[in-house]
C-alpha cells in the first residue's frame, strides 16, 4: 500500500474541531480523519452498546458515557495542549469509527493511539487489516508530522492475531506482554503494548 498519496484535504468545520489541528484533516482515498459531530458520536455510543470486539477497560469510549465524553471534547478542542484528542474516521463521508490520542504527554513528546471501529467491519479479516492499517498510518502522521512527537504507543489483547499482526505490520515494535492483565468479557486477557517512534516511521515512509 502506497501511503505517499496521503494528502491534506479541508472539510466543513463540525461541532469538535480542535484547535491544534487546524490543518491537518489527513487523507487516504476516501477515507479521512476527520473532527467528530453529534450523529457521529451517536453512532459510535450505539455500536458501543452492540460490539463483540473488546475494548480496554480504560478505552475512551469505553469508560466514558455520552455526557462525560462530550464534556471531555469541549475542554480540549481550544487547547493548544488537549490531554485527549478524538476524531472521526469516515470513508467517502460515512462513519467507520473513532480514532485518536490518549495520554497526550506534551512535555516527553509520546501520546498512546486507539483506534474503535464499527463491529461490522471486523467480519472480513483482510479489510480489517487493511483499514487498521490505514488509521494507524493516518495517526502516526499525524502525531510525528504535525504534532513532532517523537514516540506513539499502543495496547491490544494478544488475543486478536489480526490487529496484533496488522499494528507489527506497521512499524510498531513489541516492547513487553502483560500476562492476565486485565478482565474483558468476563475473562482474563494478556496484553501486548508496542510503540514506533518518529525516527522508524520517517524511515519507512520518508515522504510521509
Amino acid at each position: 500500500m502506497d501511503f505517499r498519496k496521503l494528502q491534506r484535504s479541508s472539510s466543513p468545520i463540525t461541532d469538535y474541531d480542535y484547535k491544534c489541528l487546524k490543518g491537518m484533516d489527513a487523507s487516504f482515498f476516501e477515507y479521512k480523519l476527520s473532527s467528530l459531530n453529534q450523529n457521529f458520536i451517536k453512532q459510535l455510543l450505539g455500536w458501543k452498546v452492540l460490539t463483540q470486539t473488546p475494548l480496554l477497560p480504560d478505552h475512551p469510549i469505553n469508560s466514558l458515557g455520552k455526557g462525560t465524553f462530550l464534556n471531555t471534547l469541549e475542554k480540549n478542542i481550544d487547547l493548544s495542549a488537549p490531554k485527549s484528542i478524538h476524531l472521526a474516521v469516515t470513508e467517502s463521508g460515512d462513519l467507520l469509527g473513532s480514532a485518536g490520542f490518549s495520554s497526550l504527554d506534551w512535555a516527553e513528546s509520546h501520546s498512546k493511539l486507539y483506534i474503535f471501529l464499527d463491529p461490522k467491519q471486523s467480519s472480513e479479516p483482510r479489510v480489517w487489516g487493511r483499514l487498521i492499517s490505514i488509521v494507524l498510518h493516518l495517526l502516526m502522521r499525524c502525531a510525528f508530522t504535525h504534532f513532532n512527537f517523537s514516540k506513539v504507543s499502543i495496547e491490544t489483547p494478544n488475543s486478536d492475531i489480526v490487529l496484533v499482526h496488522t499494528i507489527e505490520a506497521s512499524g510498531f515494535r513489541r516492547e513487553a506482554e502483560f500476562k492476565d492483565y486485565t478482565i474483558i468479557n468476563t475473562e482474563l486477557v494478556d496484553m501486548i503494548y508496542a510503540s514506533c517512534t518518529k525516527e522508524s516511521y520517517l524511515r519507512t515512509f520518508p515522504e510521509s
